[in-house]
């Protein structure tokens, strides 16, 4: 559902369904997230203040100049409107990924591509906790390194640099010694073997094919008014927004339908879990 919600809001280029895209992916946003997703929206406001602005000084091409600077390049006001336009596509697009990332986790990629492909199942999964938990241990062995006074910050200027490189040292043979016993359980568990059973918590049931018919159908409605050129809108050299026909309302109601439906999901998912609290 993410993957296809960001191929839609990366291929549009109407305003509405740009800020169609922006308010919805950051109710998606917002519902996965949780309070968490506060301090991230804070860098929404400045990134698309900044893109748009800065679209302007590297694209000139436009009918209509705001103003001119060093010595008669143009500001125009079609560049400006492209850039908004980017600017919108670029916050949506960070915060569906954002999204994604929260949602698609280990278990679910490894129930996703077990049968399929398990190894690139097992290596994308130790990709993706790679960061995260190099970021845990490696604060973990500067605050033990910190305690005997040798954390990276302490001492002169070769004392941090040998610091530094006796704590990145550390984590170098911490993470070979965990890809060591990490093969070995897989392979003593005969990961990959044909006929291996697996054990998943996540189940395809009823609702969720249903869930996939009406995705499928958003999904080929929206593409097909976008298809068409129902939402084409041309930027420069000269601002051009076509007159709303009757596919480009049928497609703005399946995009929005469509991006809707993650934070559809998410809000469900929250309420019934705050009714199951409550019988507690």
């Amino acid at each position: 559902m993410l993957v296809l919600a960001i191929v839609l809001s990366m291929v549009v280029r109407h305003p509405l369904f740009l800020v169609a895209a922006v308010v919805l992916a950051t109710t998606c946003y917002l519902t996965t997230k949780g309070p968490r997703a506060l301090k991230t929206m804070a860098w929404v406001v400045p990134l698309f203040v900044i893109v748009t602005a800065m679209n302007p000084l590297f694209n000139t091409m436009g009918d209509t100049v705001l103003f001119t600077y060093f010595g008669g390049r143009p500001y125009t006001f079609e560049a400006l409107c492209y850039g908004a336009a980017t600017a919108a596509m670029v916050v949506a697009m960070f915060l569906w990924f954002g999204s994604f990332n929260a949602v698609l986790t280990s278990d679910k990629i490894s129930y996703l591509f077990r049968k399929v492909a398990p190894a690139a199942a097992l290596v994308l999964t130790m990709v993706l906790r790679l960061v995260p938990s190099y970021q845990r241990k490696a604060g973990q062995f500067a605050a033990a390194r910190a305690c005997i006074g040798k954390s990276a910050g302490d001492g002169k200027w070769m004392d941090k640099v040998e610091h530094g490189a006796s704590l990145l040292s550390m984590l170098t043979a911490w993470a070979l010694e965990g890809s060591v016993i990490t093969a070995d359980s897989m392979r003593s568990r005969g990961y990959g073997l044909p006929g291996r059973t697996y054990y998943a918590i996540h189940r395809f049931s009823a609702r969720d094919a249903v869930l996939a018919v009406v995705m499928a159908a958003l999904f080929v409605g929206a593409a097909t008014a976008l298809v068409v050129g129902a939402a084409y809108v041309e930027y420069v050299p000269a601002l051009s927004i076509p007159p709303v026909t009757g596919p480009a309302v049928f497609g703005m109601v399946c995009y929005v339908a469509f991006l809707a439906l993650p934070t559809i999901v998410n809000v469900l998912e929250i309420v019934k879990w705050r009714i199951s609290l409550s019988k507690v």
